[in-house]
């Protein structure tokens, strides 16, 4: 536009100077000169027109220019070779926070950390348009990420600027959304896998998936899906997959294939999402081996539960029972000790029967031990002769096809219950000539292996196969017949075996016969030679006994007035309170279940009567808690029925005389 104007005003002054030369050499015929006068001044008129013309339409661009420049959006400067501002449009302005931009340094708008990159900007617009992205400062704070154009404007640069913090926030947002996704899709405890709907193939796998699957989720990205679950490899099974989604069911055992693995069973739920545009199925997998092996330890809990409950009601069955048969074992105790003459054949009947009766009692001992119910009795015993008695009993009960040996270590000394380790022997031995049908040999051998006593015990009949051996000492676990066993002995041989320290080894196969190890620690120094005799007759203590058993009490006197005692008889707690009213008594002897009032309220009562008063209780409900409860009422002694004569003299002897050294009475 301005070369335009320039040459107008070039042709105009060329125009007039031709004017003035013409006028200078006018003719003598003036009127050819006056015509050419005349075209000159209308072209110069024409001339002039045009000229205004233009300069119009120059003044209407600049102004179009301007108010271009100062309402554009885009913020846009115009800088010197300095740097300096020479132009500025509201936008820029509006950007930067302030209205005087002219005359101040830009680069002093760019943030320390990208000025760098401004200053390769400028540099590069010396050849050519560039761009970058940087953080301006405005005037009055805050940050501006903006999109910079660099144009080169003859000496001078201009400068766009697009702000685009709110697309960059946009994105960081959009990254951490895609982040937390990724992180929650890793996370999810069941295998996460996203399969095209169309190909089938996978498009995203979690971490949980790529564990179970025994691959990689770099791996896995492409994998057609019957490559990963084989029964897919059809159309129609696909189909069936499909009528599962949106989560209407689930699919059960769906074989997994892993490359180093056996295949693992799997639950699927499926339900379609939409990945970046394209229709998918987002498959839940779930190892449901795992979910089993939860359901069979809760099958397992339960049927302990159940075997809890029946030790329970064996408990209880048991203790009413041990406390009925201990009492008459009491009597038949107490009666043959009253008959017990010094030698003859009598003696020795009279012998076998207290024998027998003491085993008895054992038995009901350990029944009660079975219950746990009873207290254990732990005291130092030699093992040695308790086996081989033992066997001499035990040889006794089996059948005639049956031959019991034995190999026992002298001196092999232990610390325990000497009752439960006779239970054990009887029942090893008859597990084993139960398994030997009749025919057969069975081994019992005790030696000393590195500390401990190891009892064995042997047999050669057909053994176990190994399901059967993993079970054998699992409670109420038997392979008899039924009415032929109750799956107790296994189990009450390891409970013994471990209350003592010690452990249990099982070892059999078919064919090859069973042979069972009982491993308990040895005790080294220790004797247990035979008690002394029992202590001489007492002299006059009166005594008396409670109990409502009149039986078992009138057994008890005969026992004690024999042994020198003056013993009088109760049938209750109140009765004895009564009896006391009116007679001196040196010792009481009540028994612990009765009613009315049971051993432990009348001791607890004589105790606030008459506190010099020794107590001895007498039990044949062995539990451990109704001991406790008897001393703590205040009982000197609690003895189990039954218990020989020798044994309740003591005990009664040592009631009186301790309570005589106490100086109390």
């Amino acid at each position: 536009m301005a070369t335009s104007l320039e040459t107008l005003k070039a042709r105009a002054q060329e125009l007039v100077k031709k004017t003035t030369r013409l006028r200078d050499s006018l003719p003598r015929e003036p009127s050819a000169a006056l015509e050419e006068l005349l075209t000159l001044q209308v072209e110069l008129e024409l001339q002039a027109d045009e000229l205004r013309r233009t300069e119009l339409e120059a003044e209407q661009a600049r102004r179009r220019y301007e108010e271009l420049f100062a309402h554009v959006p885009v913020g846009v400067v115009v800088l010197d070779r300095a740097g300096v501002v020479t132009e500025a449009n509201d936008a820029a302005r509006r950007l930067l926070l302030t209205q005087h931009l002219r005359e101040t340094t830009f680069r002093d708008y760019v943030a320390v950390v990208d000025q760098a990159t401004f200053d390769h900007g400028v540099a590069s617009a010396q050849e050519g348009p560039a761009e970058a992205e940087l953080t301006l400062k405005p005037l009055h704070g805050g940050r501006v990420v903006a999109r910079l154009r660099f144009r080169p404007l003859g000496q001078e640069l201009l400068v766009s600027m697009t702000d685009v913090t709110g697309l960059r926030l946009a994105e960081r947002e959009a990254r951490a959304q895609a982040a937390q996704t990724r992180a929650l899709f890793d996370s999810s405890r069941d295998g996460l896998l996203v399969v095209d709907e169309l190909s089938r193939r996978v498009i995203d796998a979690g971490a949980s998936f790529a564990t179970l699957s025994g691959r990689s989720p770099e791996a896995l990205r492409g994998m057609a899906v019957h490559e990963l679950f084989p029964s897919f490899t059809g159309p129609l099974e696909w189909l069936r997959l499909q009528q599962h989604l949106d989560g209407a069911a689930q699919l059960d055992a769906v074989a997994l294939e892993r490359p180093h693995d056996q295949p693992v069973s799997c639950e699927l739920t499926a339900s379609r999402v939409n990945v970046e545009g394209v229709a998918a199925v987002l498959l839940v997998v779930r190892d449901a081996s795992a979910r089993r092996e939860l359901e069979a330890q809760k099958a397992s809990l339960t049927e302990v539960m159940h075997q809890q409950q029946k030790f329970d009601a064996l408990g209880r069955l048991a203790a009413g029972i041990a406390h009925d048969v201990n009492n008459v074992l009491a009597v038949i105790v107490a009666g043959a000790s009253t008959l017990q003459p010094r030698e003859g054949a009598d003696a020795a009947a009279v012998a076998d029967v207290l024998e027998a009766a003491a085993r008895a009692g054992e038995m009901t001992r350990s029944l009660l031990t079975v219950a746990r119910s009873a207290p254990a009795q732990s005291s130092h015993f030699s093992l040695s002769e308790l086996t081989r008695s033992a066997v001499r009993l035990l040889q006794r009960s089996l059948p005639p096809g049956v031959r019991l040996t034995h190999a026992v270590a002298d001196g092999v000394i232990v610390k325990g219950d000497a009752a439960q380790w006779h239970r054990v022997l009887s029942n090893l031995v008859s597990n084993a000539a139960d398994a030997l049908a009749g025919t057969g040999t069975i081994e019992v051998t005790l030696e000393r292996v590195e500390g401990a006593a190891v009892l064995s015990v042997e047999d050669d009949g057909p053994g176990m196969p190994e399901h059967t051996r993993a079970r054998a000492t699992e409670p109420f676990f038997t392979t008899k017949a039924f009415g032929k066993g109750t799956g107790l002995g296994l189990a009450l041989v390891r409970g013994v075996v471990e209350s003592h320290e010690g452990s249990l080894a099982l070892e059999s196969a078919p064919g090859e016969g069973t042979r069972v190890r009982c491993s308990i620690p040895l005790v080294e120094g220790v004797d247990v030679s035979a008690p002394g005799a029992a202590p001489a007759a007492a002299t006059q203590h009166r005594v008396l006994i409670v109990d409502d058993d009149a039986q078992l009490a009138r057994s008890l006197q005969r026992v004690l007035q024999r042994s020198g005692f003056q013993v009088e008889t109760a049938p209750s707690g109140p009765a004895a309170l009564v009896a006391l009213e009116t007679a001196s008594f040196d010792v009481v002897l009540t028994d612990l279940m009765m009613p009315e009032m049971n051993g432990a309220q009348l001791c607890r009562t004589l105790k606030q009567r008459y506190p010099t008063l020794p107590v001895v209780g007498m039990t044949g409900f062995a539990a451990t808690e109704l001991h406790e409860e008897l001393k703590a009422a205040g009982a000197a002694r609690v003895l189990e029925k039954p218990c020989s004569a020798a044994a309740l003299q003591q005990a009664l002897e040592a009631a009186i005389g301790e309570s005589l050294t106490k100086g109390v009475r």
